[in-house]
């Protein structure tokens, strides 16, 4: 790296309830010109399953275009809100929720 650049950090923007909603979202993203990593979600990487949560990260000056195309992809996905804490609707309610696949994803910098 050359002096005076500035290292583009990962940030998590979304949680996927299992390894295939994560390497569909995964796709998603790389579909559309940001490039992710997914990480199992927790400390017990010696049990890995299917079933297990994962975290997708991007860099940081890709995190608001990840999670606005996460949102559109998901707008409509009820059945794939694996995870998701009660309720119908992905997106935030009046209480101010998070949509459930945004759980944990880190706050952009101000």
């Amino acid at each position: 790296m050359s002096a005076g650049r500035e290292a583009d950090p990962l940030v998590k923007v979304a949680q996927a309830g299992n390894q295939a909603l994560a390497e569909m979202w995964k796709d998603v993203l790389h579909s559309n010109g940001i490039p992710s990593m997914l990480r199992m979600a927790g400390g017990l990487t010696a049990y890995v399953t299917f079933a297990a949560p994962y975290d997708i990260f991007v860099l940081a000056s890709k995190a608001e275009e990840a999670r606005d195309l996460l949102a559109a992809y998901n707008e409509d996905e009820g059945d794939l809100a694996l995870g998701r804490a009660g309720g119908d609707s992905d997106e935030g309610g009046e209480d101010g929720a998070r949509p459930y696949w945004m759980e944990g994803a880190e706050e952009e910098k101000a």
